[in-house]
């Protein structure tokens, strides 16, 4: 094709002013002119005729002024600004929860040009998404990450009040009690999080039953340490949820945060401790640690290979023990 480089940058000029800047329709219809024209040239444009450009009415000197950028460079600067343009948009629509990155490129791909955009057409039924990215959208810029280490502090503390309160009603003890630990970076004494994960078990129970469902059910009530109002505010998982539970929550005064809660079962605790503490890294070199001395580490158990015989673990400890590493506290995972 006769000036295949020139043609592909005028093309993708004019699907960016399109897509991100529908009002400028006069130097729309100028570029697609300009570029119908450089279609039909029966010759290669180069740095020496660019010139005879000029004697072709529909081309003026603003497309000569791109096309020589594009011979001498061979990129045009615009892209660039249309490109940092997305890249923005991009970066704010994975802030949306339940937007991740292959759904951001595909709805700027389908055209979306902002978030009040994409609130517009979903609005209007022109776009279907989720629920979840729906809830994204309700708290958009209500629901803040980085969440303070005080803060989720006073939640622990909170939290620890209700467990205390459940086990006292229904008279449990030392044997049979509830016990949560709030884990990810703030157990690896991190000065913030992006959100709250807290992780629940009873002692020597090994199915789950409905511990999740009440401990949620309770923290949509109003709660005395939280200025007599609810903590938990709005549902991301939907209500048939066993082991592990999704939402909003809202501490006093504070910002709306995420918040995730799992219940494990009680010889799955501290495998499943080690696994939401992280880090990431961690969890990795211990994992591959395992699986080279033959066994098999999840958050749910460590098993061998050989014989499917799952551990008895009484601690973290137990785990590097095992696998004869030495233990790393939580604040230098």
């Amino acid at each position: 094709m006769l000036n295949k480089i020139i043609i592909d940058k005028f093309t993708m000029l004019l699907y960016n002013i399109s897509k991100i800047n529908q009002k400028d329709f006069y130097r729309y219809k100028n570029i697609k002119n300009a570029l119908n024209i450089i279609k039909k040239l029966p010759y290669n444009i180069n740095l020496t005729n660019v010139e005879e450009l000029y004697n072709i009415t529909g081309i003026g000197k603003g497309t000569i002024n791109r096309i020589i950028e594009i011979l001498k460079t061979g990129d045009l600067e615009e892209l660039n600004i249309y490109s940092q343009y997305e890249d923005k948009l991009f970066n704010k629509l994975i802030k949306i929860i339940g937007i991740g990155k292959n759904k951001a490129l595909e709805l700027i791909n389908y055209g979306i040009t902002s978030i009040s955009d994409l609130k517009k057409q979903i609005k209007e039924n022109k776009i279907k998404v989720s629920r979840i990215i729906l809830l994204g959208l309700k708290y958009y810029n209500k629901c803040v990450g980085s969440i303070p280490r005080n803060e989720i502090t006073e939640i622990k503390k909170m939290i620890d009040y209700i467990i205390i309160e459940i086990n006292k009603y229904y008279k449990l003890n030392n044997d049979n009690k509830y016990i949560f630990e709030i884990c990810g970076s703030y157990r690896r004494n991190q000065e913030t999080s992006g959100d709250i994960d807290i992780l629940i078990s009873k002692k020597n129970e090994t199915i789950n039953h409905n511990h999740l469902i009440n401990f949620v059910t309770i923290l949509k009530l109003p709660i005395k340490l939280n200025n007599n109002k609810p903590f938990i505010i709005d549902d991301i998982t939907n209500q048939n949820f066993k082991t592990k539970y999704m939402g909003f929550c809202k501490f006093k005064d504070n910002y709306i945060r995420r918040v995730d809660i799992r219940f494990v079962p009680w010889d799955s605790y501290y495998t499943a401790l080690l696994y939401f503490t992280g880090s990431a890294n961690t969890n990795k070199i211990m994992r591959m640690k395992a699986k080279k001395m033959g066994y098999l580490l999840s958050e749910y158990s460590l098993v061998h290979n050989n014989n499917n015989n799952k551990y008895i673990i009484n601690s973290e400890k137990d785990i590097f023990d095992i696998l004869n590493l030495e233990y790393i506290e939580p604040k230098y995972r």
